[in-house]
């Protein structure tokens, strides 16, 4: 537990506390001391990146830089309201930070890249431009370590006692839901070095009066490069669920949890016997 001092844990909402206990346990999936780690996030002084202060204080993470969202992409129409001035900051956007992260982990560059990471904050317009940048085989070539992670974490907003509220939140979470999910599959279904899979684990905890269950925490995780993948998503689902016990015993605020691989989806080229010519993607799912 030492990735969390009893100081700093004092300060936090039991939201904050399950995301941190996540993402220390996700990111040891990469072995290593010294890991590099971006992440994406919201607007710098309008909203909280909880990933990026969870992932700074952790000991095996060497640096956790922040891609903040540029300035003027919040598109409060649809987009057929979006004009060419919107288009233009998108691709400004994007160029800056293609350039920013050429200068960290390009040819030259000391380290390579470890993990990703987008934040709950970085909204759908920030998802297309990081979505692009990570679309180009270079940049993948590049900047990724030969084993490297993709990790979406997505807390589930408090329910409210307005149906026609509830509604429309409900609407809104499932937009938001869709979008990550399709970042995260578009990213696997990306040219990559195998072994490669996809994950996605599912948190929840109980109600209040102990009716039943609600979701609370999704993380999608992407992992390339892990020959022993099913081991450890599976240590790390024992893992997440030993820490949230704990935690569960000392507070009296912190809820029953429960933890659960909701499945794995491979990400395998192989030989297809119909199409001797080329590999295919594998694209069984692992219940």
């Amino acid at each position: 537990l030492q990735y969390i001092s009893e100081d700093i844990e004092s300060q936090l909402t039991v939201e904050e506390i399950a995301l941190r206990v996540s993402l220390a346990k996700t990111t040891n999936l990469v072995a290593k001391e010294d890991l590099v780690v971006i992440v994406g996030c919201g607007l710098e002084d309008e909203d909280d990146c909880n990933s990026l202060s969870a992932l700074s204080d952790l000991p095996n993470v060497k640096a956790a830089i922040p891609l903040w969202t540029c300035p003027g992409l919040i598109d409060d129409d649809d987009e057929d309201g979006r004009d060419a001035e919107f288009y233009s900051r998108m691709y400004e956007c994007e160029t800056s930070l293609v350039n920013l992260l050429d200068s960290l982990f390009g040819e030259e560059a000391e380290h390579d890249l470890d993990v990703i990471v987008l934040d709950s904050s970085v909204p759908f317009e920030m998802g297309q431009i990081l979505d692009s940048i990570l679309g180009f085989d270079g940049h993948r070539d590049t900047w990724l370590a030969p084993h490297n992670l993709l990790v979406v974490p997505r807390i589930s907003p408090p329910s409210t006692e307005d149906d026609e509220d509830a509604d429309d939140e409900d609407e809104d979470e499932d937009d938001e839901a869709s979008w990550r999910y399709n970042f995260l599959e578009r990213y696997r279904m990306l040219r990559h070095d195998v072994p490669l899979f996809r994950a996605d684990i599912q948190l929840e905890k109980w109600n209040n009066d102990l009716s039943g269950v609600v979701s609370w925490i999704d993380m999608g995780i992407v992992s390339q490069g892990d020959t022993y993948f099913f081991h450890n998503i599976v240590t790390l689902e024992g893992n997440l669920q030993k820490e949230f016990d704990v935690r569960h015993r000392k507070r009296k605020d912190f809820p029953a949890s429960s933890v659960a691989i909701e499945e794995v989806r491979g990400g395998l080229r192989y030989f297809d016997t119909e199409s001797p010519d080329e590999l295919t993607l594998d694209n069984r799912v692992f219940p």
